[in-house]
């Protein structure tokens, strides 16, 4: 495994560990996330524990990358996900607070453009 998909493997089960541990953060969910599950009738449950059931590096898209308000306590990844007949951008963060890790969902929508999966 080279150092990139590593990087990615250790954002993903640390991300996975901050959900099995209740230290999730979902206040950062864009409009085009809620309307997407508005539409679909997803509960933002159902988004999380879906996402965390099927990210995988070979979903990767971009990142890390600093978040771009809170760039000294949070890290940001985007994945692209296949959901039904979607073809979906999600977007997840690292957050750092109080010494301790928190996950953050922050995009769940179809993509406005294809996006490239360099280890799918």
């Amino acid at each position: 495994m080279n150092d990139e998909k590593f990087k990615i493997a250790l954002f993903i089960q640390q991300f996975k560990h901050c959900y099995h541990a209740g230290r999730i953060n979902a206040d950062e969910l864009n409009s085009k996330t809620t309307k997407f599950l508005a539409e679909v009738g997803l509960p933002q449950a159902v988004m999380q524990k879906y996402i965390v059931d099927h990210i995988s590096v070979a979903n990767y898209h971009f990142g890390p990358s600093p978040h771009h308000r809170f760039p000294q306590s949070r890290q940001v990844m985007i994945f692209s996900f296949a959901y039904d007949s979607y073809d979906l951008y999600v977007k997840i963060e690292l957050i750092t607070y109080d010494h301790q890790m928190i996950g953050g969902f922050m995009s769940f929508h179809p993509q406005a453009r294809p996006m490239t999966r360099p280890y799918a």
